[in-house]
């Protein structure tokens, strides 16, 4: 863990990058037994991480792309098909 400046050890800015890292998606990923959320280190591609709600050591593989996002090439895709309804 990386030392926090003093101004940051203590009131609301710690809270704030508290939340911030929570929050952030590549720092934690999903145990595939219990489901809990394990925090991971972003920069390592590859790692094992230890779940806190299972216990159990897994290997983890750090993803940088958002799958929930389409790309512009599959949404086009998707404007073309006869399912797609406007209501205008």
């Amino acid at each position: 863990m990386r030392c926090l400046p003093l101004v940051m050890v203590r009131g609301p800015l710690l809270a704030q990058v508290m939340r911030e890292a929570h929050q952030d998606p590549r720092r934690q990923a999903l145990c595939r037994c219990c489901g809990a959320r394990m925090p991971i280190q972003p920069e390592r591609p590859e790692q094992t991480a230890r779940c806190p709600g299972c216990l159990r050591v897994q290997r983890v593989k750090s993803d940088n792309d958002h799958p929930w996002r389409l790309t512009a090439t599959a949404a086009e895709a998707l404007r073309r098909t006869k399912s797609w309804v406007r209501y205008g």
